[in-house]
């Protein structure tokens, strides 16, 4: 199934949710969502340089605007998850999940702000951010495998 994290987290801590969703602290997305435009919502996102505090998560997982993103980069070019970002309009959820099953892709994948879809990737432990671009963009080469 597909998830829509903002339901999902109401069982979640803040800091189990900031542990899983780990990345550079010191700078971080922001996004508003805007006007619908052929099936996809429009967001408008910067990037503001600052620590990532735990209000800005709370507020994130409440379900406050501006959402929060968090950069999986940390400072020593590792990271523990990326993310393809499917902008499909109108996307056939029920055909992601079957095509991620039916070839055993280790994807989480989630709904996004926009209407399409984010196909997370995770790691025990961090990793090389060339090793994760590598392996996403591997992952992502047949999109007919996924969409």
């Amino acid at each position: 199934m597909i998830m829509n994290l903002h339901f999902y987290v109401g069982t979640m801590s803040t800091e189990k949710f900031k542990k899983i969703f780990e990345g550079l602290d010191r700078a971080y997305g922001q996004y508003l969502s805007g006007d619908t435009k052929n099936g996809a919502v429009g967001v408008n996102a910067i990037t503001k340089r600052g620590l990532v505090t735990n209000s800005l998560w709370e507020d994130h997982l409440a379900g406050k605007a501006p959402s929060l993103g968090s950069i999986p980069i940390r400072d020593d070019s590792t990271c523990s998850w990326g993310c393809i970002d499917i902008d499909t309009y109108p996307l056939d959820y029920k055909k992601v999940i079957s095509n991620i099953r039916k070839n055993n892709l280790p994807f989480v994948p989630c709904r996004s702000k926009s209407g399409g879809a984010h196909l997370f990737l995770f790691t025990e432990e961090p990793i090389t951010a060339e090793i994760m671009r590598n392996k996403l963009m591997e992952l992502a080469g047949d999109r007919k495998s996924v969409v």
